[in-house]
């Protein structure tokens, strides 16, 4: 997986595939997870688009060695792209990845031509929710990660989800990055704080699963009901799905997603 040290100094790793000469889509990924858990999204895409998942501070082989904040997390974006000669792109994002790419098309309009906006919330993190990951966070500190691992795929999975081997990978992933370096990457979610979206222009899709455990399907409408008219492109319910569609129902979202980042870069010969 290649990496690159920004200009801050901090060390990014990303995976990389697709076009050289195409559009650019940017996948951000949810809390405890990383870059991988959009494999199956990329290959789709990779046919037409230049594709980089971005490793965030504190997963897969990004380190974090300090605090940090959520608009750590966006410049980093912005600096490995300008490191790849990349000016604008489509950012997709599941759950905090999904509030970095709002954020980051209100901080940087000029460089993003489309949010994804999947299993997230444009508010900050509810007293129930703080709570609920406070406890998770204390438990794995306190017994390691196996201690967790039973509500973690309940609430990111869901209870229909039987890939034993995938819910491994993601346990071993976890582990190897260590309590102490996920504590950092928990800090800093936990310090996202309420998005005014009313000046986001660019084009934005939001898709939410209905059996969401982590945000509940009225963020989804409250997110959507929030972006100007003219912005938002549609408000997608799954049926079925579980927090980490990307992973767990990455069929339930293809056409959605194949249809707006078409769409939105108007890719000859594709479909509307």
């Amino acid at each position: 997986m290649p990496s690159v040290t920004l200009s801050s100094g901090q060390l990014v790793s990303y995976l990389i595939e697709g076009k050289r000469d195409a559009p650019c889509l940017v996948f951000l990924h949810a809390l405890f997870m990383d870059a991988s858990m959009w494999e199956k999204q990329t290959k789709m895409l990779s046919s037409q688009y230049l594709c980089v998942s971005v490793n965030l501070r504190g997963h897969g082989d990004t380190p974090a060695t300090e605090e940090f904040t959520p608009t750590d997390l966006v410049n980093d974006v912005f600096s490995l792209l300008d490191t790849l000669n990349i000016h604008r792109a489509l950012i997709i994002g599941v759950s905090q990845g999904g509030w970095l790419g709002i954020e980051a098309a209100l901080t940087h309009p000029d460089r993003v031509s489309g949010v994804v906006v999947i299993a997230a919330s444009i508010r900050s993190q509810s007293k129930e929710s703080r709570d609920a990951l406070v406890q998770l966070r204390d438990v794995w500190v306190a017994n390691g990660i196996d201690a967790i691992m039973t509500p973690f795929v309940h609430i990111a999975f869901g209870d229909d989800f039987k890939d034993e081997k995938e819910i491994k990978r993601w346990r071993d992933a976890a582990d190897k990055r260590g309590k102490e370096t996920y504590k950092l990457a928990f800090e800093s979610a936990m310090s996202r704080q309420d998005l005014d979206v009313s000046s986001l222009k660019c084009p934005t899709l939001v898709i939410h699963a209905k059996q969401d455990r982590s945000f509940p399907f009225a963020e989804a409408e409250y997110t959507a009901s929030a972006i100007p008219k003219e912005a938002l492109s549609g408000l997608v319910l799954v049926e079925g799905g579980a927090h980490v569609l990307p992973v767990t129902h990455p069929e339930l979202i293809e056409e959605p997603l194949k249809t707006f980042v078409n769409s939105v870069h108007e890719v000859v010969g594709a479909s509307a």
